[in-house]
């Protein structure tokens, strides 16, 4: 059939649709079969005959393990886009140096007997209420996990592992320029879960899981009428679109992919070159940290980290 036989027989089902409703969705699913054209319904009845647009989704495995160019990106962000149609959840976690491992804050740095983050949230509990976070939890909200994400984002060592929703903010973290980073490779972490098989655990608190699986952990929010603006500690894990991992106390030493995958997670590890880190920085489309961090200036903020100096530390 050429071009003017197809738009005769449009215009031939368009007339023959003025004294019947004509199902337009029927139409064009059944017209747009065909590799060779799409449909286009245009505002004034007419219709339009357009190529289609073919997106070839690259799986993830294709990549190499590495996101070099604005292509790369491109490609990963269509298939992720795929996946997510398909049910999948997916969070990220930015590296500003590849090197850096996939570990909670207390495992990394060292401290030497994980149930003293006992007794220092009850001291991050204190601050806290003192400058009257309590008015933003809930009676629902478990007051652990509560008191402990507020602890994280203020710079707290602990069990959780932060992660994002947002690709971009996690790309934000991979961009940092502090001491040299900028000068090595980074690293985009990639944690994916099918929502049918599994579901974020709202409102749990860190302290009860005693099993040998990876938990995704996800709060709720509360915000007063009469709130403008979150604090510091609220307003972070806000913004940046936040999750947290949890493995049991007794299983925080055995690495983090192994426990996931074992969990039936997917975990992705891109390399991402510097001189893409380098354009990626200069391109000014990403979030800013010091829009993340919000003020570092604040007294909560030091008063919090200086916590650290509670836990006991391996030699």
């Amino acid at each position: 059939m050429n071009d003017l036989d197809i738009n005769k027989e449009l215009e031939q089902i368009i007339s023959q649709s003025n004294d019947e409703e004509m199902n337009w969705e029927d139409f064009f699913s059944e017209n747009s079969a065909s590799d060779e054209y799409d449909f286009v319904l245009l505002d004034d009845g007419k219709i339009e005959k357009i190529q289609p647009q073919v997106v070839r989704l690259k799986p993830l495995s294709a990549f190499g393990g590495t996101l070099s160019s604005c292509n790369d990106f491109e490609e990963l962000l269509n298939t992720l886009g795929s996946l997510r149609m398909q049910g999948y959840k997916i969070l990220f976690r930015g590296h500003a140096k590849d090197s850096f491992t996939l570990a909670s804050t207390i495992v990394r740095n060292h401290v030497k007997e994980y149930g003293q983050e006992k007794v220092v949230l009850e001291k991050v509990k204190s601050i806290c209420k003192s400058r009257g976070y309590e008015k933003y939890k809930m009676d629902t909200f478990n007051d652990n996990l509560f008191y402990m994400s507020i602890g994280r984002h203020l710079g707290l060592y602990s069990r959780l592992l932060d992660w994002t929703a947002s690709i971009d903010d996690a790309l934000a973290f991979l961009i940092e320029d502090k001491d040299d980073y900028l000068l090595h490779d980074g690293a985009l972490w990639l944690l994916i879960y099918h929502q049918n098989e599994y579901r974020e655990e709202r409102n749990k608190d860190p302290f009860s899981i005693e099993d040998s699986r990876v938990h995704i952990l996800r709060e709720d929010y509360y915000i007063p009428d009469e709130t403008i603006e979150f604090p510091i500690g609220i307003d972070r894990r806000y913004k940046q679109h936040g999750f947290f991992t949890v493995q049991a106390e007794k299983y925080l030493d055995v690495p983090f992919e192994k426990m996931a995958r074992a969990s039936g997670f997917e975990l992705h590890k891109f390399i991402v070159p510097k001189e893409t880190k380098q354009l990626l920085a200069m391109g000014n489309k990403l979030p800013l940290l010091s829009w993340l961090y919000g003020n570092q200036n604040e007294p909560i903020v030091s008063e919090v980290k200086r916590l650290n100096d509670m836990y006991d530390y391996r030699q």
